[in-house]
């Protein structure tokens, strides 16, 4: 069936990717902000949580101002920027799902292989979370080995008589 976020307050981090995570989203129009604080607090995005993001998100420009800027959105602001499909509360969500039909949509049966087809690659981001797991610690464990190589490098420079 399909799904809607009602947010009536800050989304920041999990919270922001459990309201992507849905089919539709209506934001608080005067209260709370959605934000990725992930920057601010030295963290990576997971790659799948990254993948549906970016899959949910308008543009690349969105993402980069939400993940690397931190971005705090107001309602207003998400609406515009496409991140929510709405304004409101309880009864804009029932407007929407009278409006758009969303009750009779699950009677053909097809739904639940739409939106597997309409997020392929967001599923199989997360069936693959592990691979995606290694992959941030080999890139993390080259960081290092040249981090050091570099350290050793300066360190050695150092030794060297100057002139």
């Amino acid at each position: 069936m399909p799904t809607i976020a009602l947010i009536n307050g800050h989304a920041f981090g999990a919270g922001f990717f459990l309201a992507l995570a849905h089919d539709y989203s209506i934001q608080n129009p005067s209260r709370g902000y959605m934000c990725l604080p992930e920057i601010d607090l030295g963290l990576v995005i997971p790659s799948s949580i990254a993948v549906m993001i970016k899959s949910k998100l308008p543009s690349s420009q969105l993402y980069r101002d939400a993940a690397i800027e931190g971005r705090r959105y107001t309602g207003p602001e998400s609406l515009k920027s496409g991140i929510v499909d709405a304004l409101g509360g309880l009864n804009e969500a029932l407007k929407l799902i009278d409006e758009r039909k969303l009750i009779s949509k699950t009677a053909s049966g097809a739904l639940a292989g739409l939106k597997e087809d309409l997020w392929r690659e967001v599923l199989h981001a997360f069936k693959n979370q592990q691979d995606n797991v290694e992959w941030r610690n080999a890139i993390d464990q080259e960081k290092k080995e040249f981090q050091q190589k570099t350290e050793e490098k300066v360190a050695e420079w150092e030794k060297k008589p100057k002139l």
